[in-house]
């Protein structure tokens, strides 16, 4: 599905192709993650696309699949009180830099770094490009692997807090989840508190435990 794309990508640029993904931006909790991958010129794997537009069993299968076959590949994290101490735009840019650099460091030669949309000019070649997640076969399974290894994180602590329902938001707004922070308070460090949402009312901060 994707493979042509980078196919021709490493005509022009040679046989290393790292695709850059992040998840987790618009959150109102948890890390920003950013994942690279570099897949052998041969890797197959039929269905691959966006994480967003997978379900969630396929998404776990492709998982572990990218993960096993990758030449290299680097999952990086940027926490809330970064993000809140430095700004979202910094927090995407340095999860990019982090993941791709690592596996630009265990390739031979890297031939181009492609992003999806956020340009990041320390990865050397890039092409940034709307949704290259649905486009080129690297960037959909950095996709897959920053978003399974972060909604695994909320799931975590999901059990740990499960009045939040992490479970169903992933740390994402929605009316439930402002609610629940505005009856329990937010949990110190985990929330961006830098960020205004509408109907929170900045009840007593919990401790991260």
């Amino acid at each position: 599905m994707h493979k042509d794309f980078d196919d021709n990508l490493r005509k022009k640029y040679g046989a290393n192709i790292i695709g850059i993904d992040e998840a987790g931006r618009g959150a109102w909790c948890g890390p920003l993650v950013a994942a690279a991958v570099c897949l052998p010129e041969d890797f197959i794997l039929d269905g691959l696309t966006d994480s967003k537009k997978l379900p969630e069993n396929k998404r776990k299968e492709y998982y572990e699949l990218i993960k096993e076959n990758a030449v290299s590949y680097s999952i990086q994290e940027i926490s809330a009180k970064e993000i809140d101490k430095n700004g979202l735009s910094w927090a995407n840019i340095q999860a990019m830099e982090r993941a791709g650099l690592y596996v630009a460091e265990k390739v031979n030669k890297v031939g181009v770094f492609v992003i999806d949309q956020s340009p990041c000019k320390s990865l050397n070649p890039y092409i940034m490009m709307p949704k290259a997640d649905s486009t080129s076969m690297s960037v959909a399974a950095a996709s897959v692997l920053a978003k399974v290894y972060r909604d695994e994180l909320m799931y975590a602590f999901s059990n740990q807090y499960p009045d939040y329902c992490y479970q169903q938001n992933k740390g994402y707004i929605d009316q439930a989840h402002v609610n629940a922070v505005n009856k329990l308070g937010i949990i110190k460090g985990f929330y961006r508190e830098s960020y205004n949402v509408k109907g929170y009312n900045k009840p007593t901060q919990l401790k991260l435990i």
